[in-house]
């Protein structure tokens, strides 16, 4: 049997996070990553709360809305607090500095707004760093380039200058449209119609990035704002983005296109390289197929759950032990949350869920509305320990998607949640650790005296 301190199931942004801190605090981590998570579909920005989660009226201070979320409520936010969830903010922008991977955001802890790949805006909290940041105040640029590239079916530019002229933020600005048409050579035959990854590796050749920035410079001038899609580097995109704006001085707005992006692959890859620099072990591919679970009684006579071992689908007959075990196995896209006929289930554990009683409840009358089955999760105590049937289970946390109590679509609060709960779950087992440690050394201490 394999033993760890941490054992993390699930290889998302809240799973990282939750094993990176623990590793950094000196805990023997594992992190089981079945596939690539769900940051190979996302914007690259952190979303932390766009959305008032009982009124969805817009939020401008996402912490102060959490720090007024009354004390019954089941929000994760709510049981972190509004001081932690920013420790963990700031935690993971250090993190992703450290790693190359620069955000910033406006001053004063605020929204901005965010242009997506459709020319609308999106308020988010957090943005890498060639993301123009917009409020509500006019735009003082010259021109706004939509820029595509010839043959680059996930981006189209017609669409995005449509939406970004409607923008009161760019009113009496000029919105052009520009296509860039990159050489075709034996490397790349038959790069069109291939993804943002594809054209990321074709780019590095100098033949075709010098078509880029030759194009760019005659498209546009350092008074316009270029939009274009994410098509720099894979994992190491900031450094081409900034090759890019120091050649040309030009100032970009770069958008996430259809999956994969590479701006969430960007973050992917930073979380991936920090944990394994913070000494972690990662099970790569692997899934948790059975655990064993034994029920204990506490001091005060209340019944537990302790999970003693899991098996996992690579593993087989070798299974894990942890001290600490946290479920970040995300909802449905991922499977942590299954939905059959009837009802919504957890697989892993077979833990309590909260989840509308009749299947004719999960949806909302219409289709854009908040569909109440996306709130369902996994119910959990203050310090996000589940139970099985009333039973808590005394060494499990469960953090991020698989968690009830939320709608991250509808608040747009996804990414902050699966930060501050990853952060806070490892950075809670760490002081319990460090304080019963410190128990058994008084103890000992004391019996050794005795005997002395």
């Amino acid at each position: 049997m394999l033993n760890f301190d941490t054992l993390v199931i699930g290889g998302g942004l809240a799973g990282y996070c939750a094993a990176i801190k623990s590793a950094q605090q000196g805990l023997k981590t594992a992190l089981i990553s079945q596939g690539e998570g769900s940051l190979h579909f996302a914007s690259g920005s952190i979303d932390v709360l766009a959305k008032h989660p009982t009124t969805f009226e817009n939020v401008r201070f996402p912490l102060s809305a959490i720090e007024e979320l009354p004390a019954d409520h089941p929000h994760p936010y709510r049981k972190i607090g509004a001081l932690e969830t920013q420790a963990s903010l700031d935690w993971f922008n250090g993190l992703m500095a450290d790693q190359g991977i620069h955000f910033h955001q406006l001053d004063a802890l605020e929204n901005h707004w965010r242009i997506t790949p459709f020319g609308t805006l999106k308020a988010t909290w957090l943005s890498q760093v060639f993301c123009a940041l917009l409020d509500d105040k006019p735009c003082d640029y010259e021109r706004v380039i939509i820029v595509g590239v010839d043959g680059f079916r996930d981006f189209q530019p017609a669409v995005t200058a449509e939406n970004i002229a409607k923008l009161p933020q760019f009113a009496g600005i000029a919105v052009k449209q520009a296509m860039v048409v990159l050489p075709e050579t034996k490397a790349n035959d038959g790069l069109r119609a291939k993804r943002a990854i594809d054209y990321a590796r074709a780019l590095r050749e100098p033949l075709m990035y010098n078509a880029m920035r030759d194009q760019l410079m005659r498209i546009a001038t350092p008074r316009d704002l270029v939009i274009m899609p994410s098509v720099f580097g894979n994992g190491d995109g900031q450094e081409y983005m900034a090759r890019l704006q120091r050649d040309t001085h030009l100032q970009f707005h770069e958008v996430p296109t259809m999956p994969p992006s590479l701006l969430g692959i960007r973050i992917a890859d930073a979380l991936h390289r920090a944990f394994v620099e913070a000494g972690g072990t990662l099970l790569k591919g692997d899934a948790v197929t059975r655990a064993q679970m034994a029920k204990q009684e506490t001091v005060d006579g209340q019944s537990q759950w302790v999970i003693e071992r899991v098996h996992t689908r690579k593993m087989a007959d070798l299974p894990l032990s942890a001290k600490h075990i946290i479920l970040a196995s995300g909802s449905f896209f991922s499977h942590g949350l299954v939905a059959t006929a009837d009802t919504i289930l957890e697989p892993v554990f077979g833990l309590d869920v909260d989840a509308p009683a009749k299947r004719d409840d999960w949806y909302a009358d219409r289709f854009l509305d908040a569909h109440p089955y996306i709130r369902s999760g996994v119910i959990t105590d203050d310090n996000f320990a589940p139970s099985i049937q009333g039973t808590t289970v005394s060494n499990l946390s469960c953090i991020g998607g698989v968690l009830a109590g939320f709608d991250p679509v509808k608040e747009g609060s996804g990414g902050g949640i699966s930060i501050a709960t990853g952060f806070a779950a490892a950075h809670w087992h760490a002081r319990a650790l460090r304080a019963e440690n410190a128990t058994i050394g008084t103890q000992q201490q004391l019996d050794n005296e005795a005997v002395a």
